[in-house]
């Protein structure tokens, strides 16, 4: 893959992927003017971040996870909560409420002859 392939597969720029061939250890060939990358060795390199990481993933700020991921048994209940749908207090797409018009003679049945 190219350069710009392998910048938009890893959700980053050509720099950074440049970057991270010259300085970091990611596996490239250069063939002319053109980097060459091949996904197997960029999964592999990715992969390695994560053990030169100690293993963990940043957005996880290094707890223990649970079965299916989950912290606790009241993490599993709030995320429930956050993912349940929203019954009551929405909002419904509706007309605008008429406001009656003041001033004027204001008819009504009984005073029609």
């Amino acid at each position: 893959m190219s350069l710009e392939d392998a910048a938009a597969w890893l959700f980053t720029t050509p720099e950074t992927v440049s970057e991270c061939i010259k300085h970091h250890g990611l596996p490239a060939a250069k063939i002319g003017r053109a980097w060459v990358l091949v996904d197997v060795d960029v999964i592999d390199w990715l992969r390695r971040q994560y053990e030169k990481a100690g293993g963990k993933c940043g957005s996880t700020n290094g707890k223990k996870m649970g079965p299916g991921g989950l912290t606790s048994a009241s993490t599993a209940r709030e995320l429930d909560d956050l993912l349940a749908p929203r019954i009551a207090g929405r909002r419904k797409n509706l007309p605008p409420r008429l406001r009656a018009i003041t001033g004027g003679k204001k008819s009504s049945v009984s005073d029609r002859p």
